[in-house]
């Protein structure tokens, strides 16, 4: 190893898979959209034969977001189904190891001086290491979920930084996203820059009933330590004001599990003659939650668009608001010929407007949650989705499935994926991943969502695969690969059924027709128990 005295370096994050990240903040579902600055657009860039060679003084470009596979880098994507495509084993990397390093100015407003600012990334693949005028700020994994870092003090109000932004290709981390799809580098989502009171929304989680009840949880935070006197959180839905949950306020003044510097408040309301949301009807009403200082002000603003709808499992039945459902699906990467990762909104509503056109319901995000854009897409057109976290661990599942140095990356994987997308409607499934064998990690993770978000129920083939009628696994739906229809109807009249069949992948269609879709509906529609699937892709 060549010596540096960046400590970042130094650390060689990338050959630590019990490393999932360092000063990251904590994954919320807080809009930050309003009043952000876009940092989009052409950045210096250097590629590196490995993380821990020098930086040179030979600069080109490279647009963000944006893959450098696809930019004339030197460095090309490449494709493989299981087999990893370096020989290196878990969690080791190549020496010969592409490292993008990205760089630009940025002028922070004066205005946010006494603010807190923080650098959102949008996703890199697959390491992320951050610095802010040469100063270390922090380490990312998960090629597929954003990454915040508070910058306050790395940055002065009124005067211009340096943001650099290093990606290191392959890493531990690879060999647990090891999917059946195009290998890239780069950071393939949006970057930019946003600031708050210090007295801020920490996190806002929504859950609305398809009989009107609606109940928004706040958590509130202060970045200079102790929580002020006073504050106060107002609600209101489509205009009207919603309530302060006052037994909610008393039985957690009365907890000593909450802390001076964590704030809980609840809001809420009954809606008469709700509409409710499903795929047919993707009926959503606006939602804005303010957290005020004790003066009145207002501190902080979050927006969300909700959809009340509840989901359940009763017996061997999926239900949306009581009524069972038929899952006409597909397998969604994000995609797109010419620039790989980085889909634009447009694109992705156009994708959509087709699949509903074609009668198409449902997405599962294969094989880790797709761009955020994505799900407000599908809150608002009406679709159903299999979130999928982003762990594939193909080439060496069955090793790393119980590797006590992989249990934290598989938690928080799963983890940031249910805290940032749990707001939408349209997510009625969450899923642990893929092709992943099937091991302690996943019963942990599972743990963590069922304790978090007992609402929606999760789906792993992996475990499900082992007995369809099991009822003790990670999985509340039995959701196989290509299994065939006639195994599937007779497991649905056999008696021993336990729980919903619905294949989370089924009629491959790369490269050939898809045949026997007649057949296979007509066995779904006809057969209690069955309820449809996804295709692939």
């Amino acid at each position: 190893m060549t010596f540096s005295p960046d400590p970042l370096i130094a650390l060689r994050p990338w050959e630590a898979p019990e490393l999932t990240s360092w000063n990251r903040l904590p994954m919320n579902a807080v809009d930050r959209r309003s009043g952000a600055i876009p940092l989009d657009g052409d950045w210096r860039f250097q590629l590196l034969p490995a993380p821990d060679a020098p930086v040179g003084g030979a600069w080109t470009q490279a647009y963000v977001p944006g893959a450098w596979t696809l930019q004339d880098a030197g460095d090309l994507p490449q494709y493989t189904n299981v087999t990893m495509p370096f020989p290196d084993i878990p969690p080791h990397s190549p020496a010969a190891n592409p490292t993008g390093v990205y760089e630009r100015e940025i002028d922070v407003p004066a205005g946010w001086a006494g603010r807190r600012i923080v650098l959102q990334v949008g996703a890199a693949e697959s390491v992320l290491l951050v610095h802010v005028d040469g100063r270390p700020v922090g380490v990312s994994k998960d090629s597929h979920l954003a990454a915040e870092f508070d910058v306050t003090q790395a940055v002065r109000p009124g005067a211009r930084a340096t943001v650099r932004l290093t990606v290191v290709k392959w890493s531990d981390a690879s060999h647990i996203e090891d999917q059946d799809q195009w290998w890239h580098g780069g950071l393939t989502r949006s970057v930019l820059l946003y600031a708050t009171d210090p007295l801020h929304l920490a996190d806002v989680t929504v859950r609305a009933r398809r009989d009107g009840e609606l109940r928004v949880d706040c958590r509130v935070r202060d970045a200079r330590g102790p929580l002020p006197e006073g504050w106060y959180l107002t609600g209101e839905l489509d205009g009207v004001p919603l309530a302060q949950d006052a037994a909610f306020d008393a039985a957690n003044a009365e907890d000593e599990r909450v802390s001076g510097f964590l704030g809980e408040a609840r809001l809420g309301t009954t809606v008469p003659g709700v509409r409710t949301w499903t795929a047919e009807t993707p009926e959503l009403y606006a939602l804005t939650v303010r957290l005020h200082r004790a003066d009145g002000t207002v501190a902080d603003t979050s927006r969300h668009r909700v959809g009340f709808r509840d989901v359940e499992i009763v017996g061997r039945d999926l239900l949306v608001n009581g009524e069972r459902i038929f899952v006409r699906g597909v397998n969604r990467h994000d995609f797109h010929p010419l620039t790989g990762r980085t889909v634009t909104p447009e694109d992705m509503r156009a994708d959509l407007v087709l699949l509903k056109r074609f009668g198409f319901n449902a997405i599962r995000t294969a094989h880790y949650p797709n761009d955020p854009a994505l799900y407000d897409l599908a809150d608002e057109l009406g679709f159903y989705v299999a979130d999928e976290a982003d762990i594939e661990a193909h080439d060496h599942a069955h090793e790393i499935a119980d590797d006590p140095r992989y249990l934290n990356a598989f938690v928080d994987r799963v983890a940031r994926m249910v805290l940032r997308d749990k707001n939408h409607p349209s997510v009625i499934v969450w899923s642990l991943g893929n092709e992943s064998d099937y091991g302690a990690h996943h019963d942990a993770a599972a743990g963590w969502v069922r304790h978090h978000d007992p609402a929606r129920p999760l789906q792993y083939e992996g475990a499900a695969k082992l007995d369809w009628a099991a009822t003790d696994d990670a999985s509340d739906i039995a959701c196989p690969m290509y299994a065939p229809i006639e195994e599937c109807v007779a497991h649905a009249l056999s008696g021993h059924q336990t729980r919903p069949l619905i294949q989370c992948e089924y009629s491959h269609a790369m490269g050939n027709s898809n045949g026997t879709l007649a057949d296979f509906w007509a066995a779904v529609e006809e057969t209690p128990g069955l309820q449809g699937g996804f295709v692939w892709e």
